[in-house]
């Protein structure tokens, strides 16, 4: 039997930063502004990644109900900006 797939630690990072539950909106932009200076990435990207994170099974092993929130989270968004609700 296959291990699990794994999380890198930079994209351990960009997940766990996205599930902090501690941080105000204003406080989270500057933890992700300081994050992509740390990995080297633009904001972008760093929401790009993220995306690509939450679609990852290593994410949905590591954080199954967090993971499953920001999916879900995401999907409202989708809904909202195209008008679908």
């Amino acid at each position: 039997m296959a291990a699990p797939p794994q999380l890198s630690d930079k994209d351990r990072q960009v997940l766990e930063l996205a599930i902090r539950e501690d941080l105000r909106p204003g406080e989270m932009a500057n933890e992700v502004r300081d994050l992509c200076a740390k990995l080297g990435i633009g904001q972008i990207a760093y929401y790009q990644k993220l995306d690509r994170i939450l679609d990852s099974e290593a994410a949905a092993a590591a954080y199954p109900i967090q993971v499953r929130m920001l999916r879900s989270q995401r999907e409202d968004r989708t809904r909202v900006i195209h008008g679908w609700v």
